[in-house]
């Protein structure tokens, strides 16, 4: 009998200890609006890539592997994360409240959406607060519209975003929308990026606070320059040319657009109508040698610069190159043409054949060639 009891004992002794070693964590959300617990909010504990928070849905706790900081999302939402520090093992818990003015977006063309202060739109001035006390948002709002600074706070006190209507309208699709400055900023106070639509300036920074890339957009002579983080240039874009460089300053691929005048009047006259353009490209390696280039005809200049090097490339169908020269020993190019591609006299796409030739003296010598079939969406 008193080996029996002595054998309780140790389980019972094994059992908290094991207890006391788990990392346990509720998520306590309190409805603003209605003043009560909402016991079905979803939420997600993330310690590191590899790890998800483990919930025990019955009684909404996550199951941590041991103590730390983790991130906690609600309701999947990925825009913002709240930090957890869990510093002892056993059971812990935290308590949130859920916003109460909120951005609400109607799936609509064109695009709108309006603030609401619970079940109505927002009127005056108005402020949300996190559980300790800290401020979320606060604007001055006008029938759900923001009609002076909005500010935007993280749970730590430090601004998240600053967003400013600015008077002015513009006219899109029969709407009339505002001017807007954006600044989005870190948990840590450091600026992220920053968007003047009245300007036509948008800039983006690295984490250390160096200059990412800076977007000029307001005139006809758009430019957009990316940066390594040591400073140097990694992309350059203009209306006209595309350049691309390695870490060490070296130019990695240069890409530049020929358009005649016949052709800029025409599109200028006939917008509905897509024109094609020339392009020319060279590319070179790490140490300034020329690798290949070449030529090749498209109609949409911006889908193709909107891709880094070499996937700007692999966006260009076959029948759009017209020829690329390589440079080795010897010298060989592919010269392009293509035709429609049918089958049994049905139109089924493209067929570019693809002749390769070889720099023989004087002489380009044919070598090989190939057919690449673009066949058309069904």
């Amino acid at each position: 009998m008193k080996l029996k009891i002595f054998f309780t004992i140790i389980f019972i002794a094994s059992s908290l200890f094991s207890n006391a070693q788990k990392v346990r964590f509720k998520a306590v959300f309190v409805n603003q609006c209605t003043h009560k617990i909402e016991e079905e909010t979803n939420y997600t504990v993330i310690g590191s890539p590899k790890y998800f928070g483990n919930l025990n849905y019955e009684g909404n706790i996550a199951d941590l592997p041991d103590t730390g900081v983790y991130k906690m999302y609600i309701n999947l939402n990925t825009d913002e994360a709240f930090d957890i520090k869990i510093e002892t093992f056993g059971f812990s818990s935290d308590t949130f409240y859920l916003p109460k003015i909120n951005n609400v977006s109607y799936m609509s063309n064109p695009p709108f959406s309006e603030y609401f202060n619970c079940d109505s739109l927002c009127n005056g001035k108005l402020t949300d607060y996190y559980y300790n006390g800290k401020m979320r948002l606060t604007s001055v709002f006008k029938n759900g519209q923001v009609i002076d600074t909005l500010k935007e706070f993280y749970r730590n006190g430090n601004v998240k975003s600053i967003y400013y209507p600015y008077k002015k309208r513009y006219k899109f699709a029969g709407q009339k929308y505002h001017e807007v400055l954006r600044i989005n900023y870190d948990k840590n106070g450091n600026c992220l990026n920053y968007k003047d639509s009245k300007l036509g300036i948008e800039k983006k920074y690295y984490q250390n606070g160096k200059l990412k890339s800076e977007y000029y957009f307001k005139n006809k002579n758009k430019n957009y320059t990316e940066y390594f983080e040591n400073g140097k240039i990694k992309i350059s874009i203009n209306k006209d040319t595309k350049n691309e460089y390695f870490l060490n300053g070296n130019l990695k691929m240069h890409m530049q657009k020929h358009e005649s005048f016949s052709d800029k009047l025409f599109r200028k006259i006939n917008r509905t109508h897509s024109i094609l353009i020339t392009y020319e490209f060279q590319e070179f390696d790490s140490i300034a040698n020329l690798l290949r280039n070449g030529k090749f005809i498209s109609d949409n200049w911006e889908y193709i610069f909107s891709y880094r090097f070499p996937e700007c490339f692999n966006k260009i169908t076959a029948k759009d190159f017209r020829e690329i020269l390589y440079q080795t020993n010897p010298k060989t190019k592919e010269i392009f043409h293509w035709n429609l591609y049918y089958e049994n006299g049905d139109y089924k796409g493209t067929k570019t054949i693809v002749t390769k030739y070889e720099l023989t003296g004087d002489n380009w010598i044919e070598i090989s060639k190939r057919e690449i079939i673009n066949k058309k969406f069904k």
